[in-house]
Order: structure tokens, then C-alpha cells, then sequence
């Protein structure tokens, strides 16, 4: 916060006094710091001993003490304790807000004072130990889990219907609607990247650790004699190591290191690590949305903030500046690339094919189609990239769009050839539930590529054998059942014609004896001429 809040000092020393004993304490307000909610103070008393103090303004989430107090007794030396009151609490009450201190520590951020190499070392090193800490369970079921919630995503859409069709007199807020408008198209693709990375990993089990989530340079405090500190635990959560990975080599630490630098140097301290690329992409694109979602709330959600309405301004523009978060994320992403000397795991797949396996889920009927026509021919031959994408097109078979499911299920069939790990066995009722989508399309095209997965192996083709010829005889009751029958005969055939298997055709033959309907039996036998 950098405007002093509407408080009294006089209530704030009173309250250092009952809840710590700090008698005649010195008050001088710090216009630092980027949240709205926290106001902090220097709190000098008469002995010379200062003290940090932090105003919440409002509530508090008892794990952002509860955690540093934990981590410190653990022996994390970065980690900077809050200091207990008289009565053992760890924060004291002033009305509605809520104040914490903490031993004061001359020195300054990371944005002010860059890391040197040895720091970035043992800020990778600090970063490591906290996600090898086990919780106690008392703090485990407590913190906030990763769910790859899309709220920020659904503000920031909020904000820019709000910049097109609102009228903002305040300065700041009108430069903000003026900037939402104008770059419309880039937030756009941000939230559809950020939301098509959400839904793959989603369907993942990427192992969470304790993460602290806002490791940024403003959070980093180096100290007058050159320790690192990790401070502000506002935003602790359990969530895939990615999510703290993210801030080294994301642009969250200025401009005085490449990228790369700054990945080469953490990782040397956090050591080698097999890095999900997507996790890592994920939170760099959502953090930029989060960051413009808080900056619209307050700049566009009211006229308050005082001076913190040009500092929200000016962050906000950054995101897009030359070299910012922004670029240094879409060009990760689109790169797949990192540093030489790091244990990343690379991406296999080239841009061109990324970009058009992203296409797959576009708004635009002809480029969603173009694209799902493109990928079919891509993996008509066995491709080695096939588990990055996997777990996505898992997840958009319950997609809202049905043609987006009609999709998923065809190109996972197609890509059942490249899959040395067999995955489909585990997997191929969830494309055989598509077979009864509500959107009968959408079940007749999936039912259609089935036959794919059978040519991958002798367990896929038993597995689509049985269920094809169980589909045959439940679908008895269904409006379509005529259609049904008729496409598994042709699935059935084109499985035989590719592998040769006689039992694909005992099957198929059997199946069609049981047609009660003579006309519909002639019409399946029909399909088995020349056989």
C-alpha cells in the first residue's frame, strides 16, 4: 500500500503496547508493497530495537503466520518469523484488522538490489527445502489446493466487456479501459492459453508440494549484510512445484539477467528436477492474468486507492511492455526451449505442430476444423510427442462443445499407434463413453475411429472387440440402434482389412446373425462381401 491508511496511529501503538509490550513506540508508515489490503510500519521503540509491523486490513489467513512460524522452527533460515504476542498468538486484533510484526531487517527488495550469483544459488537452494518440508497435518488440511480455478480468467473476460461498453471519468480508470480495449486480442489469447493448459493439467496427478506463490523480487528481502530472506506468506498453497518454479526466468525479477541466466543460477541450487513444461507455462500465463484481474479491480471496480491507483496503472502496462512477463512467456511457451546447462525435459514436438494441436479448441469452426484435419494426417503415422498431449485430449472428451469432444476421442484414437506405455488400456472407456454422447454426431464419429485402436496391439484390439460387440447388443433399445449396428460391422471390417485377425471376422459374422431384422441383417452381411 502507498498511501497511509484512514487508521489512527495512536490505536495502532496502543495495540503494540497491550498485545507485545512495546511501550513508546515511534510509528513511521512505509509506502511499499503492491496489495491494497496491507499497509506496513516501521516501529521504532525507546531502547533503539525496531520492528516490522504489517496491518492487515480486514482478515487474515492464519496460514501465512502459521507457516513462516513452522518453517523457521524447521531451520529454513530465510524465513523470517512473526513474533508472539503476550497471550502466544502470532497476530493481535485491532477491530476489524489485524496486526503482525516481525523482527525489523535492514535492507532491500530484489527489484532494488538484484541477486548476485550466490543468492540466486540460495534462493533455489531456500526454494527447495520448503517443498521437501512434510506438513503436519493440522497445517495440510488448512492450506489452499491447487485447482486450477478459472476465476481470474472469468474477471479479466468481466473487465474487458466492462472497458467496451462502461464509461470511466477518473483518470486512471479511464487509461485502464482505454488499454484493456486496445489490447483486447492479446488478453484474449492470454486467457485461452491459460485455459487450455488449466484443462490439461487438470486431468493430471502432478504431485503437490508446499509452495510459497508469490516468489517474485518484491518478496525476496536481502539484508544489509547479504542474506536472503523469503517473506510475504499471504498466498501459501499446495500445488505442483511448477507454480514456484515459474518466477525464475519468468521476467518477475527485472532486467538485470537474461532469462536463462536466472533459471541456470536457481536451478543450481534447487537441483536437477524433471520439469512439466505445461505446469510451468500454465502459471506464467496465469499469473499475468491474475495480475490484471487485481489491477482492473482496482482501477475499474471503484474510485478508491488514492496513490496506489497510478503505481496499479503503471504495473499493469507493464505486462505488456517490450521484454516483459508477457513476451517472456509466450516466447517460452512457444519455444519449448531452456537453457543448455538445465535438466529440463524437452519438448519433442515442433511450434508449427503445437500450434496446431492448440488450434484444435479454437471458437472458429474452419480453423478448429482445418486443424483436427491437419492433426489426423499427422499421426496417421506413429509420432513420438504423443504424451503431451494426451491427458489434454482426455480432458476435452467432456468438453461443452460437442465437436470439440467429436475431436478428442478421434484424434486419441488415431494417436493409440503411439502409445509404447499402453495407456489405452486404462483409458479407452473413457472414448468408448463418447459412443453414447448425447449429440448423436458426436457418438457416431467417435464410434467410427474405434477401429484404430484395436490396430495398435493384440490387448487394444481385445479390449475393442469386446466392447464393440457389447455395444452391439445393449444398443438394442436406442432410437439409432439401426446405425449403431451398421457402423461397428464397418469398424469391425476396417479393424480386419488392417490386421488380418480371423477372429475379428468370426466376431463380426456372429454379431450380425443375432439381427433380428432381416432387411438390417442383409444390409451388415453386405459389408463382409469379399472378405
Amino acid at each position: 500500500m502507498l498511501e497511509k491508511p484512514d487508521i489512527r496511529e495512536a490505536d495502532i501503538q496502543a495495540s503494540l503496547a497491550e498485545a507485545y509490550g512495546l511501550g513508546q513506540v515511534d510509528l513511521t508508515f512505509l509506502p511499499i508493497g503492491a496489495d491494497p489490503g496491507t499497509a506496513v510500519y516501521r516501529a521504532r521503540i525507546a531502547d533503539g530495537a525496531s520492528f516490522f509491523v504489517k496491518l492487515r486490513l480486514g482478515g487474515l489467513d492464519p496460514m501465512s503466520v502459521a507457516l513462516p512460524t513452522f518453517l523457521s522452527e524447521q531451520g529454513i533460515g530465510e524465513i523470517i518469523a512473526p513474533l508472539a504476542t503476550r497471550a502466544g498468538a502470532r497476530w493481535a486484533e485491532l477491530g476489524a484488522h489485524r496486526l503482525i510484526v516481525y523482527p525489523f531487517v535492514e535492507g532491500e527488495d530484489a527489484y532494488t538490489r538484484p541477486l548476485t550469483d550466490a543468492q540466486w544459488v540460495a534462493f533455489g537452494a531456500a526454494v527447495r527445502r520448503i517443498h521437501a518440508v512434510a506438513l503436519p497435518e493440522r497445517l495440510a488440511r488448512n492450506l489452499q489446493v491447487e485447482r486450477f480455478d478459472p476465476r481470474w480468467r472469468e474477471r479479466v473476460r468481466m473487465w474487458l466487456g466492462a472497458a467496451e461498453t462502461r464509461r470511466f471519468s477518473e483518470p486512471c480508470a479511464e487509461s485502464c479501459a482505454a488499454l484493456m480495449t486496445a489490447r483486447r486480442a492479446a488478453i484474449l489469447d492470454l486467457v485461452q492459453r491459460a485455459e487450455t493448459l488449466a484443462l490439461r493439467l487438470a486431468a493430471r496427478a502432478l504431485p503437490p508440494v508446499l509452495c510459497h506463490g508469490d516468489l517474485h523480487a518484491g518478496n525476496l528481502h536481502i539484508g544489509a549484510d547479504g542474506a536472503l530472506h523469503i517473506v510475504d506468506w499471504d498466498a501459501p498453497i499446495l500445488a505442483p512445484k511448477e507454480r514456484d518454479l515459474m518466477y525464475a526466468g519468468g521476467g518477475q525479477f527485472g532486467n538485470a539477467r537474461a532469462p536463462s541466466e536466472e533459471e541456470a543460477l536457481f536451478h543450481a541450487g534447487y537441483g536437477r528436477v524433471a520439469i512439466d513444461f505445461d505446469a510451468l507455462d500454465y502459471f506464467r500465463f496465469e499469473r499475468i492474468v491474475q495480475d490484471i484481474a487485481v489491477e482492473c479491480d482496482l482501477l475499474l471496480g471503484s474510485d478508491a486507492g488514492g496513490d496506489d491507483r497510478p503505481q496499479a496503472l503503471r504495473w499493469l502496462m507493464s505486462n505488456f511492455a517490450p521484454g516483459g512477463v508477457l513476451e517472456i512467456a509466450h516466447r517460452q511457451h512457444e519455444s519449448g526451449r531452456r537453457h543448455p546447462k538445465m535438466p529440463f525435459v524437452r519438448r519433442s514436438m515442433d511450434i508449427q505442430t503445437r500450434t496446431t494441436l492448440e488450434a484444435l479448441w479454437s471458437d472458429d469452426d474452419d480453423a478448429r476444423y482445418k486443424a483436427f484435419l491437419a492433426v489426423i494426417a499427422l499421426t496417421d503415422a506413429p509420432v513420438d510427442w504423443a504424451y503431451e498431449v494426451w491427458d489434454d485430449l482426455l480432458a476435452h472428451l467432456r468438453h461443452k462443445n460437442n465437436h470439440i469432444r467429436a475431436i478428442a476421442s478421434q484424434v486419441l484414437c488415431n494417436l493409440a499407434k503411439s502409445d509404447p506405455e499402453s495407456r489405452m488400456l486404462k483409458d479407452f472407456d473413457a472414448i468408448m463413453a463418447v459412443t453414447g454422447d448425447k449429440m448423436f454426431v458426436t457418438a457416431r464419429h467417435t464410434l467410427q475411429a474405434l477401429w484404430k485402436v484395436g490396430v495398435a496391439g493384440e490387448q487394444q484390439r481385445a479390449l475393442v472387440l469386446d466392447r464393440l460387440a457389447r455395444w452391439f447388443k445393449d444398443c438394442v433399445s436406442h432410437k439409432n440402434r439401426t446405425l449403431i449396428r451398421y457402423d461397428i460391422v464397418v469398424d469391425l471390417r476396417q479393424l480386419y482389412d488392417a490386421v488380418k485377425d480371423p477372429q475379428v471376422k468370426e466376431i463380426a459374422l456372429a454379431l450380425i446373425a443375432t439381427e433380428p431384422d432381416v432387411k438390417y441383417q442383409k444390409k451388415y452381411a453386405g459389408v463382409w462381401r469379399k472378405a
